[in-house]
């Protein structure tokens, strides 16, 4: 999702230290520096969301599966306000 110029990145499956083997992690690619920074890491971690709306400057990332291949799909609704941008 690219948001304040930022590529945001969440989640992901195939983390073998998490019982349900997902990563928490939200990485943001800033294209003007090229460098990779690390955000807050998700409340829930989640993978295959496929929309992240954002309203007055917080990403809302809904849904997402909380195990892997897709298991535990969710109606999670999580949000983060990212505390920087990359303009």
């Amino acid at each position: 999702m690219l948001f304040r110029s930022c590529l945001h990145v969440f989640g992901g499956e195939g983390n073998r230290d998490a019982a349900n083997g997902m990563f928490p992690w939200h990485d943001v690619y800033n294209p003007i520096s090229d460098k990779w920074s690390r955000e807050a890491d998700m409340p829930i971690p989640v993978h295959g969301v496929t929309g992240l709306p954002f309203v007055d400057g917080v990403l809302f990332y809904a849904g997402g599966a909380k195990g892997q291949g897709g298991a535990g799909r969710s109606d999670l609704l999580q949000t983060h306000k990212p505390a920087f941008n990359c303009r």
